[in-house]
């Protein structure tokens, strides 16, 4: 299991200190996207201005997912 953390970057920023444990890559990647759409539908202002950075601990790779 690695951990993973879910910042938001753009009109609306936040860090994740926390995280959360994921079995794989794929996982959390789905649960990026499922925030993402999740904060469109939520916060409609944030569309288009704000990304989910994905990224998981001890590694320098990262996934952005606009909302």
């Amino acid at each position: 299991m690695g951990r993973y953390y879910f910042d938001l970057h753009g009109a609306q920023n936040a860090h994740d200190s926390g995280g959360l444990a994921f079995e794989n890559d794929t996982e959390a990647f789905q649960a990026a996207k499922r925030l993402a759409a999740e904060l469109a539908a939520a916060r409609p202002n944030l569309r288009g201005n704000t990304c989910v950075v994905l990224t998981r601990k001890g590694a320098d790779d990262v996934c952005c997912i606009g909302v």
